[in-house]
């Protein structure tokens, strides 16, 4: 059984496909696609999507047009973050890990950690 699209969905995919797209923009545009078909990606994600598309076009821009390693540095910074806040990036996708220096701390503020000796 299909999923069934919705207005939404058409327009955002109408406004990051197209034509004369840089690397940067094809790639963060077919992420985008695929995360919302999978479901990763709500409707209420679109404008954040968008912003994403957008960066990375400009990411493209700074490299292509007068390359400037300010600029896409900049801009691809920008982009991480909001790549991670849409959960695209594979540090944000990935279950946080027990930190046993952590686990140590905590267990320090049980009560008993440790069961008392008793008898010799």
């Amino acid at each position: 059984m299909s999923k069934r699209r919705n207005a939404a969905q058409d327009a955002l995919e109408v406004e990051i496909t197209g034509q004369d797209r840089g690397r940067v923009e094809r790639r963060v545009a077919a992420s985008v696609l695929a995360a919302r078909r999978a479901g990763i990606l709500e409707p209420t994600d679109d404008a954040l999507a968008i912003v994403a598309v957008e960066l990375a076009r400009s990411v493209d821009r700074a490299a292509r047009i007068k390359p400037d390693p300010y600029a896409v540095a900049a801009a691809g910074r920008e982009l991480r973050v909001v790549l991670v806040e849409l959960g695209l990036s594979p540090a944000s996708r990935k279950p946080v890990a027990s930190d046993p220096l952590q686990d140590f701390l905590d267990s320090l503020d049980d009560d008993d950690p440790l069961p008392a000796q008793t008898g010799p």
